[in-house]
């Protein structure tokens, strides 16, 4: 458990690092980032990792879990954002329209890696059974 745990956070803080530098890169946080603004996000990323534990309970459906999850990434946002002093954004809705793209296209790359490592899983296995008989 503290294996995947470890493996979540890190994960979180590589995806939300990625994305915070894309808003960087795309002129979006118009201000320089302070170390204020890079910890929290840190902190933020962190806490949105630990928070995709949700996906390890069995006996909810995925789309309940998901659901929780977008909310729950949802509040982090918003209590990172008001850390920031960046609270006004949260009342625009191009503001949540950006971070439903978001969103779903990390959820997009999550399933696509894991699709990816699933295939070349199910081919080593293959690959192994064939060499067997």
């Amino acid at each position: 458990m503290w294996r995947l745990m470890g493996r979540l956070t890190f994960g979180g803080i590589g995806i939300g690092s990625f994305v915070y530098l894309m808003v960087l890169a795309l002129g979006i946080q118009t201000s320089a980032p302070t170390p204020q603004n890079i910890m929290s996000i840190l902190v933020m990323s962190a806490l949105i990792g630990i928070l995709s534990l949700l996906f390890e309970v069995e006996r909810w459906p995925f789309l309940v879990l998901l659901a929780i999850h977008m909310v729950g990434v949802a509040i982090l946002v918003a209590a990172m954002m008001s850390f920031n002093h960046w609270g006004s954004f949260l009342v625009q809705g191009s503001f949540w329209l950006f971070y439903l793209f978001i969103y779903v296209a990390v959820w997009g790359i999550i399933y696509l890696d894991q699709a990816m490592r699933v295939s070349r899983i199910n081919r080593a296995l293959a690959e192994r059974n064939k060499g067997q008989h």
